[in-house]
């Protein structure tokens, strides 16, 4: 099922020339980050904690600076094979794992705890393997598992994002901002935690609410600044703190920016002035 398996650290961005596979190109990133500019014209950044499948045929090279140090881990499948009785999956797990990769455009998509873990170990094996000067059938062994694990999560995972409906994603993403409103919060956090990536979890947003993700945060830590301001004496900096914001200058800016009204104003009118 698997064509070509390499690993590589990097410690400087080195431009790849343009090419393709025959087959899926499944590229993990263990950490650091890389862009990848595709022949449709679409960029996309593989930062570390995600997977990126490549659809066959799809011209492609890297771009931008590496983050230092990168670490990727690169599966290629076989296109002329379809399916081998004796292989370490039946012909039917590997049509099925093939059909999720099965979309026509770049996927990026978050590495559960366990995907990465199984990432390191392979990057690890296939660091030894290229050591060792004779045959080792336990580290070949161990090469097999750990990349075949790491193809059936990744179908997973393709799977289970494409189960999630938009409105769950929101559902999910609102959920987790309402308990984390008062932290610093990424959108890579929130993108893991519903696990879609980025660019659904904003078209999902975008469909359902009109907003933004951080449009959407903002307006509930307002919306939370607002109750404080109303009902406490607390200082514009400790109000700002207490809503996950890092100023009180800015604490003023994005409730002007919201509501067209100063905090000040805002508190007066609670106290009836």
């Amino acid at each position: 099922m698997v064509d070509y398996l390499a690993t590589n650290t990097s410690f400087s961005a080195e431009p790849l020339n343009w090419h393709k596979h025959p087959g899926h190109e499944l590229l993990f990133m263990i950490r650091g980050a890389s862009g990848y500019h595709f022949e449709q014209g679409e960029e996309m950044e593989l930062a570390g904690g995600h997977f990126m499948v490549i659809p066959p045929g799809t011209a492609h090279r890297g771009v931008r600076e590496i983050r230092e140090p990168s670490t990727v881990c690169a599966i290629i499948l076989d296109s002329r094979r379809k399916g081998e009785k004796n292989g370490v999956f039946t012909t039917g797990e590997q049509a099925w794992m093939r059909s999720a990769f099965s979309a026509g455009i770049p996927l990026s998509r978050p590495m559960t705890p366990a995907m990465r873990q199984t990432a390191r170990r392979l990057h690890e094996s296939m660091v030894r393997h290229g050591q060792h000067s004779g045959e080792d059938h336990a580290l070949l062994a161990d090469l097999r598992l750990h990349a075949a694990s790491l193809i059936l999560h990744a179908a997973r995972e393709i799977l289970q994002h494409e189960r999630v409906s938009p409105i769950k994603v929101v559902e999910r993403a609102k959920s987790y901002f309402v308990t984390r409103y008062a932290e610093p919060v990424t959108i890579d956090a929130v993108a893991e935690h519903v696990r879609c990536g980025r660019t659904r979890l904003y078209q999902a947003f975008k469909k359902e609410t009109g907003m933004t993700p951080v449009d959407w945060l903002q307006r509930h830590r307002v919306g939370k600044a607002l109750e404080l301001l109303q009902t406490t004496d607390r200082t514009l900096m400790d109000i700002a703190s207490a809503v996950g914001l890092t100023s009180a200058a800015y604490l003023c800016h994005i409730i002007k920016q919201y509501t067209g009204r100063t905090p000040g104003s805002h508190r007066r009118a609670a106290l009836g002035e």
